[in-house]
């Protein structure tokens, strides 16, 4: 057979036929495009007027368009729409295939114009998401895609979108921010994204109630279990907590065994209240941990905008100071700020820091008022008060600064200084041949929570050669009875370094006679309030009377704060009591005049 074969078309002939091949969307025909067809991000190509002209493999695997086999432009044939002959406007087509509601189409479009306009590559300002397809093949079993966009020019009429799968990345950096705004114990949020929280509460102009919570007496089950089961505690308290608040209330970890609950306050207050004893049962049901039925109970601030403040800062310095307040009566309650608190304003702030300045630079100074015996008249021991020299030259008493001494933690600096001038002055006084009186020193509160109180006294002894019994330190009634148990042994290890010990404000609290016997105390100091009424009433004459039987039935003495008249000196004289301090005996005295008012009580 001989094989026919066609005959030779010469270049120029007029039997040449030209042909245009044939291009299919997503069917690569050249290297480039079998280059393009094998990447992993998807490429979309967009001509002149919006149209899609190509999709690559992964493109098509990722975005349900379907492209009409073609391929098309609208530069082979002029004057017709390419939509005729490509199918889909590229902008809704692929916008429907992200997540309801996105800003998909926005952002395509913005991203198109500029990339037109400029003629150059214009990234998307934020990832796309793509709901991962159900059954369809290449299915990763991702809850959704996150793609990253960059539009480039291709030339005159055709811009290619790559959109790049930028899962990995995404989550890791939502796992990251996640992390640094949640608790990593509890799973709740933190502090900082609670502070955030409330910040855009206010900034909206919402009403808001914020609970401060703090468990009572936790660095217990610490220091006698273990961190592991005191993180496990915590673990069941922030459940427990965020079982009991209702839907839309945001319960989170201060910090430590604190908590925040924010509420809408358009809750009325005494819904508030209701929701604070509901988090007070339910942090205190009993739980077990390492073999132990233990209860942790909690104390509760609550502080709001309506009656409080509308400033971040100062609503939660204010349920804080609400939640120390229901600690140090007892614990396991909730209180609202004393009314007599004055809001945290820049005056109070500025004070805050002056403070701090004047314990560094001998802004403080001690006088010493006189306690003297009620049979003798002698001096038998002196109490150091802290004044605070102003640049003025003007004294200020404690009253004048001890509420933002304590709230800001200053107190432990004023304290620490005040035992320490305390005992080199009883040591100077010695040195000068005067009589060994003995120095009462007050201990506030939060000196007495500072793990460091007995350490700072044992040190001061040991550094300045004062006889310990030469040193009292006095702690508040309402103090002592906050935490019988931890202020007991605080009392017993100051008692075992030789030091006394003192309940001053005696009255005002609510003592226990049952707990007060288990206190190691040397002295009860009656508070002055119900030493000025003995002569107009029943009532502060009764407090005295009992106050002083008991202190003598425990074998301890008793000291009357507040003296100023010789009839409050002769009702006390016929209640035995032992000592009177006061006005009618001395006002305080600066160091030069107390040392000239022991000499003479000395030659008397």
């Amino acid at each position: 057979m001989i094989e026919r074969r066609p005959p030779k078309v010469l270049r120029g002939s007029p039997h040449q036929v030209k042909r245009r091949p044939t291009r299919r969307a997503g069917r690569p025909s050249d290297p480039t495009q079998a280059l393009l067809g094998a990447l992993t991000d998807a490429v979309v190509a967009v001509d002149a007027l919006g149209d899609i002209v190509y999709l690559n493999g992964t493109a098509q695997q990722w975005f349900a368009v379907d492209v009409e086999p073609t391929g098309v432009t609208h530069a082979d044939h002029p004057g017709k729409a390419p939509a005729a002959h490509v199918g889909k406007s590229a902008i809704p087509a692929l916008a429907h295939c992200f997540e309801p509601g996105s800003t998909a189409a926005t952002i395509l479009t913005l991203v198109l114009e500029h990339c037109r306009a400029s003629r150059r590559a214009v990234p998307a300002s934020e990832p796309f998401s793509l709901p991962s397809p159900v059954g369809r093949v290449g299915n990763l079993g991702q809850a959704r895609r996150r793609l990253r966009l960059v539009a480039s020019p291709a030339g005159p009429d055709l811009t290619v979108l790559v959109f790049s799968d930028v899962s990995d990345s995404v989550r890791h950096t939502e796992r990251l921010l996640h992390e640094a705004r949640h608790d990593a114990l509890t799973g709740l949020p933190n502090r900082v994204l609670l502070g955030d929280r409330l910040e855009q509460l206010l900034r909206r102009g919402e009403r808001v109630a914020l609970l401060f919570i703090d468990l009572d007496r936790f660095c217990r089950i610490n220091e006698a279990l273990g961190q592991r089961h005191g993180d496990a505690v915590l673990h069941a308290v922030a459940a427990r907590l965020a079982d009991a608040c209702p839907p839309g209330a945001s319960v989170g970890r201060w910090g430590g065994d604190e908590f925040v609950v924010l509420i809408d306050e358009q809750t009325p207050a005494h819904a508030v209240r209701a929701l604070a004893e509901q988090l007070l049962r339910a942090a205190s049901r009993c739980q077990v941990v390492d073999g132990l039925e233990m209860q942790c109970t909690c104390s509760i601030g609550i502080a709001s905008t309506l009656a409080d403040s509308a400033e971040p800062e100062v609503l939660v310095a204010a349920a804080e100071a609400a939640m120390r307040r229901a600690k140090a009566l007892g614990g396991g309650r909730c209180e609202w700020p004393a009314t007599a608190r004055p809001a945290w304003t820049r005056d109070l702030l500025v004070l805050e820091e002056r403070l701090r300045q004047a314990i560094g630079t001998g802004g403080f100074v001690l006088h010493y008022q006189p306690q003297v015996d009620m049979v003798s008249g002698k001096p038998v021991g002196l109490e150091a008060l802290v004044r605070w020299r102003q640049a003025n030259g003007d004294l200020w008493s404690p009253g004048r600064f001890l509420a933002v001494a304590e709230e800001s933690g200053a107190i432990l600096g004023i304290g620490a200084w005040v035992v320490r001038e305390a005992a080199d002055q009883m040591m100077s006084w010695l040195a000068l041949g005067l009589p060994a009186l003995p120095v009462s020193v007050n201990v506030s509160a939060r000196q007495c929570r500072d793990r460091h109180l007995v350490d700072l006294v044992g040190q001061v002894l040991a550094d300045t050669g004062l006889p310990p019994e030469l040193l009292k330190l006095e702690i508040t009634e309402t103090t002592a009875m906050s935490d019988v148990e931890e202020v007991r042994v605080l009392l017993g290890e100051l008692r075992a370094l030789g030091v006394g010990v003192s309940v001053d404000d005696f009255g005002t609290g609510y003592s226990s006679f049952a707990h007060l016997t288990r206190l190691p105390i040397d002295q009860i100091k009656i508070d002055q309030s119900f030493v000025h009424e003995v002569e107009d009433g029943p009532n502060g004459a009764a407090i005295v009377r009992a106050t002083i039987k008991l202190a003598h039935e425990l074998g301890v003495p008793v000291v009357a704060e507040g003296v100023e008249s010789a009839g409050q000196m002769k009702f006390l004289a016929a209640q035995k009591c032992d000592i009177a301090q006061g006005y009618y005996c001395s006002h305080p005295l600066a160091a030069d005049a107390a040392e000239q008012w022991m000499r003479a009580a000395a030659q008397a």
